[in-house]
């Protein structure tokens, strides 16, 4: 009896430590699990009640504009998977905010569409780096449906009057309220993905191959901005997607190859450049392992580290021009230059390779970087040795034949090989044209062959 009861004892003990196991695991879930299942944000406005959500929706609240400014500066920090449940920007979703804006009041949405108009507002907000217009941006969805995003982040290469008309936007953003028959959503800022070859808006197809990737192509303004210096912590963000976006067009496979790259008149207007595709032809020097920090995310790279390979590439007959200002000491460079080019994972015909090799690698232009050196100081303390910064597709990368990088040697026994077989073709032809000749002469003898008579 005695023994039962320790069972039973022993079987309830047991039935509590489980239970208080799985309520242990359960509560270690994150918060943001729970979340990310839903799609009303309303609790990362804690200053805001429902009954303020809900005027806002309607249009019965006061100072919208302070009101969707404030929205817009805290969407920043909202984290990615929050958004897993964002509701698709359709035609026939937005009708239904329409006819029922109170029940979508501070909803997660996803748009993607094209740019009918931009114009900024009276609106305001006020960030780190200043205080920013919030603009008012009309975007058709791709199946007809209208809305407008209120956003103080819009590319700056759109903001001229008539650029952005047409361009292709895809982003995500909180419905505040509706106008004029429209939703009108809330978002830190215009993601940019052209998909068509622009010119006058620096748009080619390397840009538009890192779009496809996912690259957001407005987050080049901020490497832009830093041109000049190393990357820093202001453009870490935009540097990790900028990897990944390569990554993702190297593993999609047949990227296009891109021209030549000219260091002249990249190095004239290097800002102009950023992102677009080159053809990275030199003789490979040196390649060194960079260490990838463990918080590093999103970046396929072997054994938690890319490569930096230093190419000298040939500048022809032109001449490179370093140069402290216009006033300054400047130093002519004949014959080449050395640049850098980042990968992603190293090729295999690269491994355990002895250098210098030459070699052909498709890369897009990420920088400027320009520092002194033990010659520069020699010249000047202000003058500064830029250096091109690329990122390369591994996969596309290939060695050239050091000895024969044009392939003229190849030519050359071709026609040589098809010299001698012309030359045999004739002896043929001219040893059967000698027999025929006797043979004919044999009938025409009197006694030998058959006879004519």
């Amino acid at each position: 009896m005695v023994r039962n009861s320790e069972n039973e004892s022993l079987k309830k003990r047991a039935i509590r430590q489980s239970a208080f196991a799985f309520a242990l695991l359960i509560s270690s879930v994150p918060a943001g699990f729970a979340r990310a299942q839903t799609n009303d944000f309303r609790e990362y406005f804690p200053q805001m009640e429902l009954d303020d959500w809900s005027k806002l929706a309607s249009g019965d609240a006061e100072n919208t504009e302070a009101v969707t400014g404030d929205i817009a500066l805290r969407l920043e920090n909202i984290p990615d998977w929050a958004w897993a449940n964002a509701i698709d920007a359709t035609a026939e979703t937005l009708a239904g905010v329409v006819r029922s804006p109170r029940e979508f009041a501070c909803r997660a949405f996803r748009f993607d569409g094209r740019v009918v108009d931009l114009a900024p507002t009276t609106g305001e907000v006020g960030r780190d780096d200043g205080v920013r217009p919030i603009w008012r941006v009309a975007i058709q969805t791709r199946d007809g449906g209208e809305l407008i995003v209120l956003t103080d982040r819009v590319p700056k290469t759109l903001l001229k009057k008539g650029n952005a008309n047409g361009q292709r936007v895809s982003g995500r953003g909180v419905f505040v309220f509706a106008n004029n028959s429209r939703p009108v959503l809330v978002s830190d800022r215009l993601p940019w993905f052209p998909d068509q070859v622009n010119d006058g808006l620096h748009i080619g197809e390397g840009q538009m191959v890192l779009a496809d990737g996912g690259l957001d192509i407005g987050l080049l303004d901020d490497i832009r901005q830093y041109s000049d210096a190393a990357v820093g912590t202001a453009e870490h963000d935009v540097f990790q997607q900028f990897l990944r976006a390569v990554d993702r067009a190297d593993e999609q496979g047949n990227p296009p190859i891109g021209k030549p790259v000219d260091l002249v008149v990249l190095a004239q207007s290097p800002r102009e450049h950023v992102g677009q595709l080159f053809l990275v032809e030199g003789k490979l020097r040196r390649i060194t392992p960079v260490e990838v920090p463990d918080d590093f995310p999103g970046v396929m790279v072997e054994d938690h580290r890319y490569f930096q390979l230093d190419v000298f590439v040939p500048l022809g007959h032109r001449t490179l021009v370093l140069g402290a200002g216009s006033d300054g000491p400047s130093v002519e460079i004949h014959g080449g230059f050395g640049v850098t080019v980042l990968l992603a994972r190293l090729p295999s015909e690269l491994k355990n390779r002895e250098l210098p090799v030459e070699v052909a690698v498709p890369a897009f232009f990420l920088k400027i970087w320009k520092h002194k050196t033990i010659a520069t100081r020699a010249v000047s303390p202000e003058l500064r040795r830029p250096n091109p910064v690329f990122v390369g597709l591994p996969r596309a990368a290939r060695v050239v034949d050091a000895e024969d990088p044009t392939g003229l040697g190849l030519l050359i026994a071709a026609f040589w090989i098809g010299l001698i077989g012309v030359v045999a073709g004739l002896v043929v032809w001219s040893r059967g044209r000698s027999r025929s000749h006797l043979s004919r002469r044999e009938i025409q003898l009197p006694g030998k062959g058959i006879s004519s008579n």
